[in-house]
């Protein structure tokens, strides 16, 4: 998995094997809204701190490929919530592929 930063929007494509696929999103301690787009399907998820998705991620037409773009609208960094932490990235959600 990889973090998405906070405040930011990343794009993706996500090579499909024929298998069916879920996105986990894992968000940041803060309340949070993420959105979601999978080949055109757009998701606004609001969030609690550190609250958890899975969303289902069928392919569309059946295609190879999918193009994924996620936002973030907040974040945290890790050195001010964490004892002794000094990683200062600004981190939104974790998005794992499953």
């Amino acid at each position: 998995g990889f973090w998405i930063a906070g405040g930011r929007r990343a794009r993706l494509v996500i090579a499909r094997s024929g298998a069916p696929l879920t996105l986990f999103v894992r968000n940041a301690p803060v309340e949070n809204v993420v959105t979601i787009d999978v080949d055109g399907a757009h998701q606004e998820l609001t969030l609690a701190a550190g609250e958890e998705r899975e969303l289902p991620m069928p392919a569309a037409g059946g295609n190879t490929h999918s193009l994924v773009r996620v936002t973030s609208a907040r974040g945290f960094r890790p050195s001010q919530v964490e004892a002794g932490s000094k990683d200062l990235r600004y981190l939104g959600c974790w998005l794992e592929l499953r």
